[in-house]
């Protein structure tokens, strides 16, 4: 790509919006061979001294795309509660800051309520 477009603009600045292209949309895995028939292949560099440039990845194992795509919203989701949980919010009504971790969110709107615990006597 970085070569194609320094002969088209003589620069290669532009190709910096179609690797991002290239990435984001997936592409790049099939173009790597890192997907076959909806599967992810994992792989590994090896040096450029060992084998061409076509083949510098080297498969190390093989995971169905939807399980893949499976693993990534659970680990997301569990970041995100665990940045929510880390997080201080302002109360409304004592104005005082409050953790995450004492609090919930509204799926709706999104607002964050404090939550007390209650104590057992």
């Amino acid at each position: 790509m970085w070569s194609e477009d320094k002969e088209l603009a003589g620069e290669g600045s532009g190709v910096i919006w179609r690797w991002w292209e290239w990435i984001g949309s997936g592409e790049c895995l099939t173009d790597l061979g890192l997907l076959k028939d909806d599967v992810l292949r994992y792989a590994t560099l090896v040096s450029s001294w060992e084998m061409a440039d076509k083949d510098r990845l080297r498969p190390v194992g093989e995971t169905p795309m939807s399980t893949f795509y499976t693993a990534l919203k659970t680990y997301n989701a569990s970041q995100m509660q665990s940045d929510f949980e880390k997080t201080a919010f302002s109360c409304g009504i004592c104005l005082e800051d409050r953790k995450g971790k004492s609090c919930i969110q509204m799926p709706g709107c999104g607002c964050v309520l404090y939550v007390p615990l209650s104590s057992t006597s």
